[in-house]
Parts: structure tokens; C-alpha cells; sequence
């Protein structure tokens, strides 16, 4: 993966999050995510954004920004989203 929007995307679909999910949990909006994933944005995400996604995901900052270090894995059972 070499953007910082697939990188996103791949985490979040690991951590079986809809963008809107995302969103919420790293306090932005879930048209920006979106940006991010179609790489309209992102080329200079901003420290706190890029912290608040990797937090949000449960991610190294440094895999997300430039596909160093190790990427997300899934969940564990007891972490996985439940369905409803």
C-alpha cells in the first residue's frame, strides 16, 4: 500500500470500521476520512489528525504516514466489533 488513503482504509476495514465509525472515534468528519481513503487528502495530514486516526485504529502513526513498521492486525475476539 503505498498511499496514506489505502493505508487508512486497509486498517479500518482490519478493525471492521465503517467510515462514519471511524470518524467518530478520531473526532473528525466522515466526509474528511473519506477524502483521506480517495486520496484527496492526506499527502499532509496534520500531526494531531494522523495521531487521532492511528489512536482511533489501533495503528503506529509512522505505519499510516509512510507504511514503515508493522501494519494494524485484526482484533482480537474480544476487541471485534459485535453485530447488533
Amino acid at each position: 500500500m503505498s498511499t496514506v488513503g489505502q493505508r487508512l482504509e486497509a486498517a479500518r476495514i482490519v478493525r471492521g470500521l465503517t467510515p462514519p465509525e471511524l470518524a467518530t472515534k478520531a473526532g473528525l468528519s466522515a466526509s474528511f476520512v473519506n477524502m483521506i481513503e480517495r486520496g484527496e487528502r492526506g499527502k499532509r495530514l496534520g500531526g494531531d489528525t494522523a495521531v487521532a486516526l492511528a489512536v482511533a485504529l489501533g495503528c503506529d502513526v509512522r505505519w499510516l504516514l509512510s507504511g514503515e513498521g508493522d501494519a494494524p492486525a485484526a482484533p482480537a475476539a474480544a476487541d471485534a466489533p459485535r453485530a447488533a
